[in-house]
């Protein structure tokens, strides 16, 4: 039987900025492969192999300017305009033990801030898993 849980406790770390709880509302880890065509001339059909796996991060929620290095905008400010990857930690049952865990290094690919007329501002953004994603429990 599956078990099912309810997407409140997710914990999402890049750096040294832990961006759930107060800020990001909503992560999602995009894990999938390339295919590479394996065909040859006089083939009536294609046929496909399994290229390489790839991961991207979203990420999106409250803006948070902290006062800190480590707060949210002054990392992924950072990320944009210096480059360079980061370290990062994704548990959707969040950070308990025997929960899965997705680590790796990413790279900031897009940040956008937005300042909507009559709400919060918010932040969305994007990165790319810059070589392999670890997938194991939290101890």
């Amino acid at each position: 039987m599956a078990t099912i849980k309810a997407g409140h406790k997710g914990y999402f770390t890049v750096s040294t900025c832990v961006l759930t709880g107060t800020a990001a509302k909503e992560v999602a880890l995009h894990l999938g492969s390339g295919e590479l065509d394996a065909s040859t001339i006089g083939q009536n059909w294609k046929e496909f192999m399994q290229g390489q796996a790839e991961a991207t991060i979203d990420a999106s929620g409250v803006w948070d300017a902290g006062t800190a290095a480590t707060a949210m905008d002054a990392l992924l400010w950072a990320m944009i305009n210096a480059g360079g990857t980061k370290l990062f930690e994704f548990v959707p049952g969040g950070s308990v033990a025997n929960e899965t865990k997705y680590t790796g290094n990413c790279l900031c690919t897009k940040y956008d801030v937005s300042d909507p007329l009559a709400g919060v501002i918010g932040f969305s953004g994007a990165f790319r898993v810059a070589g392999s994603v670890t997938r194991s429990l939290v101890t």
